[in-house]
């Protein structure tokens, strides 16, 4: 019973340190859009990465 397991073997986890209120920015953001702060910071990146590539 219960979900299926994914496989994350492909999955690569990143750190990085944030000031206080950048923290609270991120997830405020991520509250406002519905989405994990995670899945925030990979639009932020993806976003960024392919207009510089434009």
């Amino acid at each position: 019973m219960g979900r299926a397991k994914l496989d994350r073997s492909d999955k690569i986890i990143q750190t990085f340190e944030t000031s206080k209120p950048l923290k609270q920015r991120l997830e405020a953001l991520a509250q406002k859009k519905n989405i994990t702060v995670s899945a925030l910071i990979r639009d932020i990146l993806e976003r960024y990465i392919a207009d510089r590539e434009d």
